[in-house]
């Protein structure tokens, strides 16, 4: 008669994890100045891998609410607020930062179409350096580079190396010269005199 085989017990994931060492920080089962145990004896209380516990570890050492100190282990160093939520890992963080940075871009680029529709910038003109908007706007040179691109791909802005950007004089039309709109939505060449 075959034996009855026990299932292993199902892998942890990051988040409950996570969670029950925030908890024993909160409620003082790991006290200020004490040291964790090894991320080995986690991870067989846990039934996780040690990498699973490292990246359950990282938000509080990056929160400064743990430190590691070898050869002793990781210590707490730092209280955690229990109204603060179980912390982020960094690539949700890095998502954050990524939609903050896409707001920041496409509310300066608004800001800039704005001031070309009401002729603050009007046509051959040069608007302010680069330097100058980012410091206007408070951003970084990457987030005005990715705001003004479109409008340099649309052919409403241009730069001359060494000399700064400019608004276009007039907006081409990317239609052939002998192209009209009729009313009716068909093509009508005109013939040049």
């Amino acid at each position: 008669m075959a034996e009855a085989t026990e299932r292993p017990a199902r892998k942890a994931t990051v988040g409950p994890v996570r969670a029950a060492i925030r908890q024993r920080l909160l409620d003082g089962t790991y006290r200020l100045g004490t040291v964790l145990p090894s991320q080995r004896s986690l991870a067989v209380e846990f039934n996780a891998s040690s990498t699973l516990i490292a990246k359950a570890l990282r938000p509080f050492k990056d929160a400064g609410v743990l430190r590691a100190h070898p050869p002793s282990g990781t210590v707490v160093v730092g209280r955690i607020d229990p109204t603060t939520p179980v912390p982020q890992e960094a690539a949700d963080r890095r998502a954050l930062e990524v939609a903050k940075r896409k707001e920041l871009t496409e509310r300066t680029r608004r800001v800039i179409r704005e001031r070309l529709a009401n002729g603050q910038y009007g046509p051959g003109s040069q608007i302010p350096t680069r330097s100058a908007l980012c410091r206007e706007f408070g951003v970084p040179a990457s987030v005005l580079r990715a705001a003004l691109r479109p409008l340099h791909n649309d052919g409403t802005l241009y730069s001359v190396r060494g000399l700064g950007t400019y608004v276009t004089e007039q907006k081409r039309d990317p239609r052939p010269p002998s192209y009209t709109p009729s009313g009716n939505g068909s093509q009508t060449t005109s013939t040049r005199s």
